[in-house]
């Protein structure tokens, strides 16, 4: 016959390990609204360079679908530049790209920012890496538009210097060398002037 000399009962409070779960499972779910609905393109990528999960946005600006997209081994872009900033970022360096990118499907061209940078562990190890893309076509017209109007002042101001400083008896060979100059920024094969 055994003899019990008591019980022992014990209570283990669980209500800081329920509360740190709860936050954590709310912090999750904020982080992952803000990655499904911010307007910039946003991805992350293993040591290989492989797409292991994107938002809506990057989708769009990669003209792909998310299918496609997932397991792309971006070390095999035809982007040269492309495949470099990411290659830095897997390094711990912060890779750069700004330039017209093409997209893989519909062959569009798209002026694309974007900023890669590496994903460690505790202990300093890159696990792989995030990157951030924009599609910046507005700004990049505009770029455009003021460069070009900037060139074409630029034209009219050597062609102002030309005329004035020509003699009148070469006037005509400065006029041609001026259209011909015209022409050639304005991209026209042939130019005439009539005269009556």
């Amino acid at each position: 016959q055994e003899h019990r000399l008591g019980t022992i009962v014990a209570f283990h409070e669980t209500t800081d390990q329920v509360f740190l779960l709860d936050n954590l499972r709310e912090s999750e779910e904020k982080h992952r609204l803000i990655f499904e609905n911010t307007p910039v393109g946003v991805f992350q990528y293993d040591t290989a360079g492989r797409i292991t999960t994107c938002n809506n946005s990057f989708v769009k600006v990669f003209g792909s679908s998310r299918k496609q997209l997932i397991g792309l081994n971006l070390m095999n872009l035809a982007d040269k530049d492309l495949v470099q900033a990411i290659a830095d970022s897997l390094t711990g360096a912060v890779g750069f790209y700004e330039q017209e990118y093409e997209q893989m499907h519909s062959r569009k061209k798209v002026p694309l920012r974007g900023y890669f940078a590496s994903i460690t562990s505790k202990n300093g190890d890159i696990r792989g890496g995030v990157g951030i893309v924009e599609d910046f076509s507005e700004k990049y017209q505009s770029d455009r538009q003021i460069k070009y109007k900037e060139e074409f002042e630029s034209l009219l101001m050597a062609l102002e210097l030309d005329f004035l400083n020509t003699d009148i008896s070469d006037i005509e060979g400065t006029f041609n060398k001026g259209l011909m100059k015209m022409g050639m920024f304005c991209k026209v094969d042939r130019a005439y002037v009539f005269s009556f």
